[in-house]
């Protein structure tokens, strides 16, 4: 091949490839830390985040807050370890964290569950809560009592995000001393 016609090939083709990698890359989620079924980390939108967390955090979780405002823990899997389905029922257990305010939101195959209640998340104000202040939410196709997020299709994969506003500096730095959330599957 001519010296030229391969100079040419490669500036043509570096890029291409080049922008191929950035592509991928900035489909595939940034590093998380897991705590039992939920995962996150605090910094996930801090100005000290690497280029790429930061292009992932744009392109997947516009209007994302970054910490100390906010941090974010998502969960698609049990407590258990098996995949959050749209055909069971679930009881997630837990105790407000320590925030200014937090909610609960639950997604199907990445969208809120259009129902006819229009609810799709619980939050600090408006979560009914038991004993010592513990809370239950649960997740159904079918009524349930007390803070229930409906599931109104029985197929799907679900998905929990676990949004806190305002946490303490506690939260922020060790995460790991939080008692995050049980997600439980009734029988």
């Amino acid at each position: 091949m001519f010296p030229a016609l391969q100079l040419g090939c490669s500036l043509v083709a570096a890029p291409i490839a080049a922008l191929g990698c950035v592509r991928l890359l900035l489909r595939l989620p940034p590093p998380h830390r897991q705590f039992g079924p939920w995962r996150g980390e605090a910094t996930t939108v801090s100005p000290s985040a690497s280029l790429f967390r930061k292009a992932y955090i744009a392109r997947h979780a516009l209007f994302a807050m970054g910490a100390p405002e906010a941090i974010y823990f998502h969960a698609s899997h049990d407590s258990s370890g098996k995949s959050l389905e749209a055909a069971h029922t679930y009881s997630i257990r837990g105790e407000d964290p320590d925030t200014r305010w937090w909610s609960l939101t639950v997604y199907k195959d990445g969208h809120l569950i259009p129902n006819e209640l229009h609810r799709y998340s619980f939050s600090k104000t408006n979560v009914s809560r038991g004993a010592g202040g513990s809370w239950t939410i649960r997740l159904s196709h079918d009524i349930q009592p007390a803070n229930w997020l409906p599931v109104s299709a029985r197929e799907g994969h679900l998905a929990l995000l676990l949004r806190c506003y305002g946490p303490s500096s506690r939260l922020l730095d060790r995460p790991e001393d939080f008692r995050f959330p049980e997600i439980l599957q009734e029988a």
